[in-house]
């Protein structure tokens, strides 16, 4: 395959060069050929042909004459060659028998006018002229196409612009019939060229709006740039053209067209073959190419309108040098990009249609051949339509592999990932069985410095333990002291919860068995003083500031009668007496670092037969839930021991449980809860 690339690629190259010395030595060529033979034609006498030379005034003006006086019309004979272009007006006079077409050979441009009062008015080439005489074009060139009218002879008069080396003004007159029987296939294959080239604009403008691929724009820029060439050049459009706009401005126009279609190839080139990014090298040379398409069709514009040269060569054999540019970084992408192969395809056709058009049109009446460059231009267009396709079809052929990779690096990264996590998980569940083994452990710690429900019973007679820990461990903790005939307890909540919660509770549950038997301290209000002493020596140990404590209700219960002493820290205690509640306040201050420390309070209550009890910390009032989510609140925790203290101890304690958890609902406890009940009998 490469080696069959490797001639494609190196043709144009030859091609190139063959059609710019061809070009640069066959200046005027085209003016040789026509598709009509001579036999058809009836050259005009030199006797019925006169000229007068002039200055073209403004449309509608009257014309200056080069003797400033009354026209004087000179014969052909007076007609001296010259090298420079020349402007003149033109009688030519005619007799025919039907409708003619006249040629006015080697005219670049022809203005009809108008002859009044012996005074030439210029005038548009349409509307105030007689409607018989009317301006076609054929090849670029000017002719003047004389329908038949009353009479059989006409004198047509115009503003002939010749260029250099002019021997003298010949005209032909054509049989108009003969001419266009002749232009009949020529005009259907104008249509079919044309109309081919909207099509492809339209189906490519529609790919644009669909796929939003940026190589549409200066793809669509330049077929319309050649079909506006094309509608420029033919010679239907030009009549229409040349009935609203002045000629010269139709010159101006083409070069325009010309220059966009150069500037919208590199264009194209450039966003086709990727040069930005693959090539930026080749990128700066298309750039430049394009500001030197403008510079160098302006410059060749201005020098024609000064110099009056009708040559378009300079311009063309730019056009060949930009083709031959592509085909270079086309050439070194061909490897690895596919879509170069029919860039190069498309310049190769479009190259042997220009020569097909310039070598073999001259000597042939073939109209598929005299237009190989139109037809070469639709195949070239057809050929990057198909190329664009392609190139979409690759970039998301690219694309979709991109993502496959991207795919396949993320599932890899997946399972990377995925096995780093099932690793960490395997050391964090290792890690959390260990801690909740400690905290298992712990808790039976905490458990054992709890005083058993048999031994609560067997000591306070009818009670129950409301124990509900917010994690395995917990801050609040009961406690419980027989000594000397007195039974001490208490429901305590320290500082936090969980495991710090918990070592605290330990810590205070020590210091107050400490008081009451080593210290042998039997006043509630007292053991709570010393409790207070006792902590803060075991905390000024540490260099920082500890206000950890605890907040309890401490009662003694004297075995030998019915007298309970009660001393609280902030948690005060319950009795309830015949359906009615009478809370003992506690002292507002914890058994811990406090800044207005103060004694604390013994309070000494003589209790009845069924006298009910209740000591508790904060974590049942404070809980949140119902409807509302709100807190249970303490007005409701009283009403509920009212409302249960007739009931047996186990059923209260059942009673509590289920009212918090129903409660609580799909909330989460919030703290520690501990409450403790016993009725006197």
């Amino acid at each position: 395959m490469r080696p069959v690339k490797g001639y494609i690629i190196s043709s144009p190259i030859t091609i190139y060069v063959l059609l710019i010395i061809l070009l640069t030595s066959c200046d005027g060529l085209e003016k040789k050929s026509t598709f009509i033979d001579s036999a058809d034609a009836v050259q005009i006498q030199d006797e019925f042909i006169t000229y007068s030379e002039a200055i073209v005034g403004e449309e509608g003006e009257l014309l200056k004459l080069a003797n400033n006086d009354t026209i004087t019309w000179k014969s052909l004979s007076e007609f001296a060659i010259t090298e420079e272009s020349v402007n003149l007006f033109l009688k030519v006079e005619l007799t025919y028998h039907s409708s003619c077409i006249v040629n006015l050979k080697g005219a670049q441009i022809i203005e009809l006018v108008e002859l009044q009062d012996s005074i030439i008015i210029k005038r548009k080439n349409a509307g105030v002229l007689a409607e018989n005489q009317r301006l076609y074009r054929y090849k670029d060139k000017p002719w003047v196409i004389l329908d038949a009218a009353t009479g059989d002879k006409s004198t047509i008069y115009a503003s002939v612009e010749y260029g250099r080396g002019i021997k003298k003004p010949i005209v032909y007159l054509y049989d108009e019939q003969v001419v266009f029987d002749k232009l009949l296939v020529k005009k259907f294959i104008e249509g079919v060229l044309i109309g081919a080239l909207v099509i492809l604009l339209i189906i490519n403008l529609i790919f644009l709006i669909s796929t939003r691929d940026k190589v549409y724009f200066p793809y669509l820029l330049y077929v319309a740039s050649f079909t506006l060439l094309f509608l420029l050049r033919e010679s239907i459009i030009y009549e229409i053209i040349s009935s609203i706009w002045l000629p010269r401005f139709i010159d101006a126009l083409l070069f325009i067209t010309t220059g966009m279609l150069i500037i919208s190839y590199l264009w194209f080139a450039s966003r086709y073959l990727h040069l930005k990014t693959k090539q930026s090298y080749w990128y700066k040379i298309v750039r430049l190419s394009m500001v030197g398409t403008i510079v160098i069709v302006a410059l060749i514009y201005v020098l024609r309108l000064v110099a009056h040269s009708s040559s378009t060569i300079p311009v063309t054999i730019w056009s060949v040098g930009i083709f031959l540019l592509i085909n270079i970084p086309a050439w070194k992408r061909l490897r690895f990009y596919k879509p170069a192969f029919l860039l190069l395809l498309s310049n190769i056709i479009l190259s042997l249609g220009g020569i097909v058009n310039l070598l073999i049109g001259i000597q042939t009446n073939s109209m598929l051949v005299n237009h190989a460059l139109e037809i070469a231009v639709v195949l070239q267009m057809v050929i990057f339509s198909k190329g664009i396709g392609d190139r979409v079809k690759l970039e998301m052929q690219e694309k979709h592999r991109a993502q496959k990779d991207a795919m396949r690096m993320l599932e890899a990264k997946v399972v990377e990932r995925t096995a780093e996590v099932t690793m960490q998980k395997g050391i964090v569940e290792k890690k959390n069985r260990s801690i909740i083994d400690s905290l298992n452990y712990a808790h039976h710690i905490q458990a054992a410095i709890l005083p058993p429900a048999k031994l609560l019973k067997d000591t306070l007679g009818e009670c129950f333990v409301l124990y509900k820990p917010k994690t395995i461990v917990a801050g609040d903790f009961y406690w419980m002291e027989k000594v000397n005939g007195r039974v001490f307890f208490a429901v305590a909540d320290c500082t936090g919860h969980g495991v710090p919660g918990a070592l605290l509770s330990v810590m205070c549950s020590n210091i107050l068995s400490r008081a009451v038997k080593e210290m042998q301290l039997y006043q509630p209000s007292t053991i709570l003083d010393a409790a207070v002493n006792l902590l803060e020596g075991y905390f000024e140990k540490s260099t920082k500031e500890v206000k950890d404590g605890m907040d309890l209700a401490l009662c003694c219960l004297h075995s030998d009668s019915r007298l309970l002493e009660y001393a609280g820290a902030n948690n005060p205690l319950y009795l309830v007496r015949n359906d009615e509640l009478v809370e003992f306040k506690p002292n507002r201050q914890p058994v811990g670092k406090y800044r207005k420390r103060q004694l604390f309070n013994n309070h000494v209550i003589e209790l009845r037969k069924g006298d009910c009890v209740y000591l508790s910390s904060d974590g049942y009032a404070d809980q949140f839930g119902g409807e509302n989510g709100t807190k249970y609140r303490y007005n409701r925790f009283k009403d509920s021991l009212i409302s249960i203290h007739t009931l047996e101890m186990n059923k209260q304690e059942n009673w509590l449980n289920e009212t918090i958890e129903d409660w609580k609902g799909d909330n989460d406890q919030i703290d520690d809860i501990c409450v403790m009940g016993l009725r006197m009998t």
